[in-house]
């Protein structure tokens, strides 16, 4: 059985505040990618070579560090196609 509550407001950001960029950042060649989700108990990357694929290429779990997961990818990512 899964349960929710309503959470309130602020206390997320009070506990797991992060100013730093989101999202695929490039750093030359190689892209790291972060999202914040502070419920989360686990995140994985799946990776596509194409828009229409159905089935990812591959699925890359990713590590946390106060609430923003994070995977330092590969140059051959860039141009592909992701979900969370």
């Amino acid at each position: 059985m899964y349960v929710t509550q309503v959470q309130t407001f602020g206390i997320l950001d009070s506990l797991f505040f992060y100013d730093g960029k989101l999202g695929v950042i490039f750093a030359g060649e190689r892209p790291s990618i972060k999202v914040w989700a502070p419920t989360a108990k686990s995140v994985k990357l799946q990776l596509f070579d194409t828009a229409s694929q159905v089935t990812p290429t591959s699925v890359v779990n990713m590590s946390s560090r106060n609430g923003v997961w994070s995977v330092l990818g590969n140059p051959s990512w860039k141009g592909g196609y992701y979900l969370f």
